[in-house]
């Protein structure tokens, strides 16, 4: 079942992604590019680029990880997919972010933000409002900064998304020492 063989490199990609031998993480992803491709599973091959484009962006390769976040934005378009699509631009817009390129970003996590409330996706949301938060406390501009945050407290509250709400007050406390 190639599916599988596909989905074995991938992860195999990723172990190798996570203890930091890039090589050979690489090495098994274009391996799961090439099987995905072959038995045209389009989720599959999106899923794969993602990974490639964040394992670009760990070697400090922001435009080779640009080109594989749109292969796998242009895949997930095409097939109809508007959560993975979404999930997609919030990588590139984490490039931009590091690139200074504030509004880029804004754009993309504000479209987000709407397209996983029209999705009803609350942790997805939650995550979007994070980022936005992060991008305003960033900028200087921490009232809005700590509102959007404060909106997005609420809510993990209501989840229980306890990683959500750690990063919400570590956002909260760096305005909070910027303004001090």
């Amino acid at each position: 079942d190639l599916v599988r063989v596909a989905d074995g490199y991938n992860g195999l990609g990723i172990v190798y992604k996570r203890l930091g031998d890039y090589p050979q993480s690489l090495v098994y992803y274009t391996e799961a590019l090439a099987t995905y491709d072959s038995i045209q599973d389009e989720m599959g091959l999106g899923a794969a680029n993602e990974n490639v484009g964040v394992l670009y962006d760990l070697m400090k390769e922001p435009e080779k990880s640009m080109a594989y976040y749109q292969r796998a934005i242009d895949i997930y378009t095409k097939a109809q997919k508007p959560l993975s699509v979404s999930t997609a631009r919030s990588n590139v817009a984490v490039l931009y972010v590091g690139q200074q390129r504030y509004d880029e970003a804004l754009a993309i996590f504000r479209q987000n933000l709407k397209t996983y409330d029209s999705m009803g996706r609350h942790a997805n949301s939650i995550n979007a409002g994070v980022d936005i938060g992060h991008v305003y406390r960033l900028q200087g501009r921490h009232a809005e900064a700590r509102e959007i945050l404060l909106k997005s407290l609420e809510k993990a509250r209501e989840f229980s998304k306890e990683q959500e709400q750690a990063d919400i007050y570590h956002n909260l406390f760096e305005i909070a020492m910027a303004e001090d």
